[in-house]
């Protein structure tokens, strides 16, 4: 497994994981997405894109952690442990104290086995309706 942090993926592949994980492609997001992360991780086996994620956040205190996805063939084989072990050093680098994560509660335990602790968080949708 190689991993590389701010490496842009290709979209294609990014898309693909995308709908792997069950989330909408979002083609029209990139590239313009990769120029506002903060930080990027990307998880390659071979020419294959296997897991992702990005981080949002100010560069100084706060930074979110957003679209963790690794494959399902590659589930449970530590890919996601080590993309947010390798984004919250990016993170930690630049000075950043607090890295937030919102995730579904079926991934409760992964993110705990992580170093997360559990709060409340809101979320607001304001897509047009």
């Amino acid at each position: 497994m190689k991993y590389e942090v701010n490496r842009r993926p290709d979209v294609g592949q990014l898309c693909d994981l995308r709908e792997s994980v069950g989330y909408e492609p979002f083609a029209e997001d990139y590239p313009r997405a990769f120029e506002r992360y903060s930080a990027t991780v990307s998880a390659q086996d071979g020419d294959q894109l296997v897991g992702w994620c990005a981080v949002v956040g100010d560069d100084v205190r706060h930074a979110f952690l957003v679209d963790l996805m690794v494959a399902p063939t590659h589930q449970r084989r530590g890919v996601g442990t080590e993309l947010v072990r390798r984004a919250t050093e990016e993170e930690r680098a630049k000075g950043v104290t607090i890295v937030h994560a919102d995730f579904d509660r079926a991934n409760e335990a992964f993110y705990l086995s992580c170093g997360f602790e559990i709060g409340l968080a809101g979320v607001r949708r304001i897509e047009d309706s």
